[in-house]
């Protein structure tokens, strides 16, 4: 009977560990389907990131291509106009060079007519008097030096949207952040042509960073001081840059004299997707963005304000890259 029975518990232990097995190949074939789902829902959130950032770089880009409009139309109008006027003086000299070859050709004759000839030269310097009275010569050295001026503003300009983007340098490279501010402020000085704006800045170390990606984050900052600013209102923006020595960062402070910004909304202007702005005047990814890239190159961005007052904004920069692991990551840049 022991026997027996012994027998019949091995049969059910085997029999249960064949139902275990089905059991735990089952199961490994849901684990496996269910990564699989994760894998793809990772997939999919990663895609609508690079997505967002993409459409947030685009309204940035928007708005910086308007201002950059802007900034070359208005030199390249008034050379165009000078060069227009240029032109109308430089007739004055083609009427002056017509009655001195008539003079000289009257001359040349052998039997020339000596009234015609004295005709001739009082017309040719009449034309000369009248040149000096209207001053045409210094009229067109002026014109060719505000021309001159403003292709140097425009010359300016395109070499500020080349350091701006970086496209020729290296995605992360030894950046002086005063450079960066600069070129920023060119990019964005049709929207601060209402504001007065200075800056302080400090001699500073190199910092190792993606020069775009903190082009976009100081472009970002600017834009919204600009927007903060009541129609009413003078506005004022003062850029600081300085070295804190006891935590080895670099920092930059971006203040306003704007309208502020209340304790609830201060809490929330760094998620995503939150915007004071009327629809379709931001996406409320810009500061969103802006705290990531600090992030990702090992720095941080926050804000103080008060209503009424204005909002200052200090973004930090590590010197020195504490790890490998601090540095800018390449793959979200490449976003």
């Amino acid at each position: 009977v022991i026997s027996e029975q012994t027998n019949q518990l091995i049969d059910r232990v085997v029999e249960n560990e064949g139902a275990l097995a089905e059991i735990n190949v089952h199961l490994e074939k849901q684990v496996a389907a269910r990564t699989q789902d994760l894998q793809q829902a990772m997939d999919e959130l990663k895609a609508s990131q690079v997505q967002l950032v993409r459409s947030e770089k685009m309204a940035t880009l928007g708005q910086m291509v308007a201002g950059v409009a802007h900034e070359v139309n208005t030199p390249l109008g008034y050379v165009r106009s000078n060069m227009e006027l240029v032109g109308d003086n430089l007739v004055r000299f083609d009427e002056l060079l017509s009655h001195t070859d008539q003079l000289l050709q009257a001359l040349k004759t052998p039997d020339a007519n000596q009234e015609q000839v004295a005709q001739l030269m009082d017309q040719t310097l009449q034309c000369c008097e009248e040149i000096k009275a209207d001053e045409v010569s210094e009229d067109l050295a002026d014109l060719i030096k505000d021309g001159l001026y403003g292709v140097d503003q425009i010359a300016e300009l395109v070499l500020s949207l080349r350091d701006f983007s970086r496209i020729d340098e290296s995605k992360v490279k030894d950046v002086d952040i005063n450079d960066c501010i600069n070129t920023s402020l060119v990019m964005t000085r049709n929207n601060l042509k209402s504001m007065a704006v200075t800056t302080d800045l400090a001699p500073l170390p190199l910092v190792q960073c993606n020069p775009s990606q903190i082009n976009q984050v100081l472009l970002n900052l600017f834009n919204n001081a600009a927007q903060a600013i009541k129609p009413d209102r003078k506005g004022e923006l003062h850029i600081t840059s300085s070295v804190d020595e006891a935590q080895q960062k670099i920092m930059v402070q971006v203040a306003d004299n704007g309208q502020g910004i209340n304790e609830s909304t201060l809490a929330r202007i760094f998620e995503p997707f939150f915007t004071t702005k009327k629809a379709g005047d931001g996406t409320g990814l810009g500061l969103a963005i802006s705290t990531q890239i600090m992030e990702q190159h090992g720095g941080s961005i926050n804000a103080h304000s008060t209503v009424g007052e204005g909002t200052t904004f200090t973004i930090m920069l590590p010197i020195q890259p504490k790890s490998r692991e601090n540095k800018p990551s390449q793959a979200l840049f490449e976003s």
